[in-house]
């Protein structure tokens, strides 16, 4: 499987499962992060804990996507405007820049 990443998902300690990591399934990640952007849902956790998760076994060019564009949501947020009491909306923004700052230390470590 040259020019592939493999990343075995241990959904339980008797199954596991083995994704491929090439360049279709970064595209389906970050299109699964772009989608979860904005939102206050589970969703944005889940994607978050997903991505976090295959980290290290993602390509420099998704992880660099993925970081540009959370960066330019989180600052496209006034936290005045965001925040307004929105308990939802407080931890979205804390989610996502978790996934900022570990993204960019995982980029410093590569």
């Amino acid at each position: 499987m040259t020019g592939y990443t493999t990343y075995l998902l241990k959904k339980e300690a008797k199954s596991l499962k083995t994704i491929v990591i090439d360049r279709k399934f970064e595209e389906m990640l970050i299109s699964a992060v772009r989608y979860a952007l904005g939102k206050k849902a589970y969703i944005v956790d889940d994607t978050v804990n997903y991505v976090m998760a295959i980290l290290p076994y993602l390509s420099d060019r998704c992880k660099r996507t993925i970081e540009r564009d959370v960066d330019n949501f989180l600052r496209g947020l006034s936290e005045i405007q965001f925040f307004a009491g929105d308990v939802m909306e407080e931890k979205s923004y804390k989610i996502w820049s978790a996934l900022l700052d570990a993204i960019q230390i995982e980029r410093r470590t590569v």
